[in-house]
């Protein structure tokens, strides 16, 4: 079997996650499960194929050049839910004036992607856009 790439997107008892990247060969089955011993958390879901490997990567020296800034988007599912879609590194264009407010305009391509094909945790289809704004973290390099 060749190379696998495994996600694994953790829960703990408030409620918060945090996801695990793992390269194994064959699988990392018997890892997750190594780590599930080991853990005060839970599998909230996982899943594992070939890795998609884009070997020339372009990023673009920007205003929010970091991954840790997001644009964070919400939507609502069909039961009502806020679901949360955040977007690495973005572009100023995606937001007004001021800065930090999304503006629906400029990402509408990705909003009606979203609305199309994306799905809750619950697995509820997503109906709408509600709001997005700027969310910076701190990096050292």
């Amino acid at each position: 079997m060749a190379d696998q790439a495994r996600t694994i997107i953790w829960i703990d008892s408030a409620g918060f996650t945090t996801q695990t990247l793992i390269r194994s060969n064959p699988d990392a089955g018997t890892i997750q499960a190594k780590m599930l011993l080991h853990s005060n958390g839970d599998v909230l879901n996982w899943w594992e194929g070939p890795p998609n490997i884009n070997a020339t990567p372009t990023t673009t020296n920007a205003v929010y050049v970091t991954v840790a800034d997001q644009a964070r988007l919400l939507f609502l599912d069909s039961a009502n839910s806020i679901v949360t879609l955040n977007l690495p590194a973005p572009q100023s264009g995606v937001f007004l004036a001021d800065g930090v407010t999304v503006d629906p305009s400029a990402i509408a391509d990705l909003i009606a992607a979203f609305i199309s094909d994306g799905q809750s945790a619950a697995g509820n289809a997503i109906v709408s856009f509600v709001a997005g704004n700027l969310r910076r973290s701190k990096v050292l390099i």
